[in-house]
C-alpha cells in the first residue's frame, strides 16, 4: 500500500491551478463589489425614450407637405362622411320628430308551425302583413297561387293590408328548397312572356282585392344580373301595371349586395324592406345574427342614398342552430329557449352585438352545438335606430319566430326625443312566456311531454342617456308545453323508447 495521502500529488501542477483559480475568483468578486458601489452612488442617469413626447409644431413647409399627403386626404374624406351622415340624421329627426307613420309589417310563412299562432295572437298590433302567395312554376311561365285561407279569415275582421310575395324558392318539403333562377331569367328575357307574367300578376291581385291585398313584394333570389335591361324593364312593368290600378309594389333588399341599385329601385317601389337579417345564416359559421353596429352601418348607408320614408327596416326574429362543422338549421326564439332549458345551457348577451348565444351538446346526435339568436332587447335597439331614422316602418322576419316581449314595444315609437318624454316601461322587458300552443319535436306514434309553461324571469340593463339595452340576464328561463313524438317499434329486434 502508498504511503501517499488520498490528495498527494508528486508534482505542484494542481495547487497552482488551485491558487490561480482562486485568484481569479477574488479579483472578480472585488470587481463585482466596486461596480456595485459605483452604480448605487452614482448622480448619472442614463438617457430612457420619452414615450410621452411634447407635441412638435410643424413648420409651414412641413404642414404643406402633409395635408399633400394620401393620409391627410383619407382622413379629411372619412371626417366629412361621418359629420354628413350625423347631419342627415338630425335633418331627418327635425323633419319626423315623432314618426307617427311608422307602419308595423310582419312577415307571414303559413307552413312554418308557429306562424299562424302568432298571427292570431298580434295582427291586431300590425300595420301591414307580408304572406307568401304567388311563386313561379318550375319550368313553367306561368304563376302558382297558394292563398293561405287561415290569414284570409283571421283578416275578415281585421281587414288589415296585404302584400303578397312573388318568390321564386321552390319549397321541397317545408324544411328544404331552392331558389329556381332559370325560370326568372327565362320569363324576364322574353318581352311577351314578361308582359303575360305582369298581366297575371295584376289578375289575382284583383281576384283578392276584397280580402284587402293590396300589392306585391318581390322576393327573387339568385337573380343572375339585377342591373340587365331586362330585369330593369321587368321592374318597371310591374310598377306601371299595377301602381295606377291602385296597388302597391314593394321589394325585399339585402343591403350588403351590391346588385341592388337604391336609387333606381326607390323609382319603381313603394317601399324597400332592407333585409337587415342573415348577417350569419344556416351555411356560414356561427355567429351574429343581426348585431346593431353592423345594422347600424346598414341604416346610415342606405338613408344617406334613398330617403328614409322609402325604407321599411327588417328585424329578425329567431336563429340558427349549428352542429359543429355542420350547415346550420333555422330555428325561432322559443325553440332557442326550449333548448337551453333542455341542456342547462348558460344564454350569453353580448352588450357589442345585442345578440345572444349559447352552446351545448346534442344529446341525440353527440355533437356540440352553438345556438345565436335575437330576443326583444336585439330588436328594442335596431327599432330604436329605426326610428332615429324615421323610417317608413319596421317588419318583423318572421311572425312565429320572435320573442313575445317584442310585442309590448312594436307599436311604440321609440326614437330618443319620444323617449325622453314618455320614458319606457322596463318592467314589461323583465318576464317572458312562452305562448301555450304545444311545439312538437321528432316524429312517431307516442307522445312524450318533456316540459310544461313556466314564466321566465331576465335582468335588463338600460343606459337612460340613450335608451340602448346594454345588459341582459336570463336568471330563470321559460318554458312551454314541449312534446317529442317517440316510433314505438315491435318489429323483431325494434323495441325502442
Amino acid at each position: 500500500m502508498s504511503n501517499k495521502q488520498v490528495f498527494q500529488a508528486d508534482t505542484p501542477g494542481r495547487w497552482n491551478r488551485f491558487k490561480w483559480l482562486s485568484r481569479i475568483l477574488l479579483i472578480v468578486l472585488a470587481g463585482s463589489v466596486v461596480g456595485a458601489a459605483l452604480t448605487i452612488t452614482s448622480k448619472s442617469y442614463p438617457n430612457l425614450p420619452n414615450f410621452n413626447p411634447v407635441a412638435k409644431k410643424l413648420t409651414k413647409d412641413e404642414l404643406d407637405q402633409l395635408k399633400k399627403s394620401k393620409k391627410y386626404r383619407d382622413f379629411i374624406l372619412s371626417k366629412q362622411e361621418i359629420q354628413k351622415l350625423i347631419l342627415a340624421r338630425h335633418e331627418h329627426e327635425l323633419k319626423h320628430p315623432n314618426n307617427k307613420d311608422r307602419i308595423n309589417a310582419g312577415f307571414y310563412r303559413p307552413w312554418e308551425a308557429q306562424a299562424y299562432n302568432s298571427l292570431v295572437d298580434h295582427i291586431g298590433r300590425l300595420d301591414m302583413i307580408v304572406s307568401e302567395g304567388f311563386s313561379i312554376q318550375p319550368k313553367s311561365d306561368t304563376m302558382v297561387v297558394r292563398i293561405d285561407t287561415g290569414l284570409i279569415n283571421i283578416n275578415r275582421k281585421s281587414k288589415k293590408p296585404v302584400l303578397v310575395s312573388l318568390s321564386n324558392y321552390v319549397n321541397v318539403n317545408n324544411v328544404t328548397g331552392y331558389s329556381d333562377s332559370a325560370d326568372v331569367a327565362r320569363i324576364i328575357k322574353n318581352k311577351k312572356l314578361r308582359t303575360g307574367f305582369v298581366a297575371s300578376i295584376l289578375k289575382q291581385l284583383n281576384r283578392y282585392k276584397s280580402y284587402n291585398f293590396q300589392g306585391v313584394n318581390l322576393d327573387l333570389d339568385n337573380v343572375k344580373d339585377r342591373n340587365s335591361p331586362d330585369y330593369i324593364a321587368f321592374e318597371k312593368e310591374i310598377y306601371a301595371a299595377l301602381h295606377p290600378n291602385g296597388f302597391m309594389v314593394t321589394q325585399n333588399v339585402l343591403p350588403e349586395d351590391p346588385q341592388f341599385n337604391l336609387k333606381l329601385l326607390q323609382n319603381y317601389n313603394d317601399f324597400l324592406f332592407i333585409m337587415a337579417i342573415d348577417q350569419h345564416y344556416d351555411g356560414s359559421n356561427p355567429g351574429d345574427i343581426s348585431s346593431q353596429e353592423w345594422v347600424a352601418q346598414i341604416l346610415d348607408k342606405v338613408c344617406s342614398e334613398i330617403p328614409s320614408s322609402k325604407v321599411i327596416l327588417t328585424i329578425a326574429g329567431g336563429g340558427y342552430d349549428w352542429p359543429e362543422n355542420s350547415v346550420g338549421k333555422s330555428i325561432g326564439y322559443q325553440r332557442a329557449i326550449s333548448t337551453a332549458q333542455a341542456t342547462k345551457s348558460n344564454i350569453i348577451f353580448d352588450p357589442a352585438s345585442a345578440n345572444l348565444h349559447f352552446n351545448y351538446t346534442d344529446p341525440d346526435d353527440l355533437l356540440p352545438h352553438t345556438i345565436y339568436f335575437t330576443d326583444a332587447a336585439t330588436n328594442f335597439n335596431i327599432v330604436r335606430m329605426a326610428d332615429d331614422w324615421a323610417t317608413g316602418g319596421v317588419a318583423l322576419w318572421r311572425l312565429g319566430a320572435e320573442d313575445p316581449r317584442l310585442w309590448t314595444f312594436f307599436q311604440k315609437n321609440l326614437s330618443a326625443d319620444s323617449l325622453k318624454k314618455t320614458g319606457v316601461e322596463e318592467k314589461r322587458l323583465d318576464s317572458v312566456g312562452l305562448n301555450t300552443a304545444p311545439e312538437y319535436e321528432g316524429d312517431g306514434e307516442v307522445l312524450d311531454l318533456m316540459t310544461t309553461p313556466t314564466t321566465g324571469k331576465i335582468e335588463v340593463t338600460m343606459a337612460k342617456p340613450d335608451f340602448a339595452i346594454t345588459g341582459e340576464i336570463y336568471k330563470k328561463l321559460p318554458t312551454k308545453y314541449v312534446i317529442k313524438k317517440i316510433w314505438l317499434c315491435r318489429q323483431k329486434g325494434c323495441f325502442n323508447l
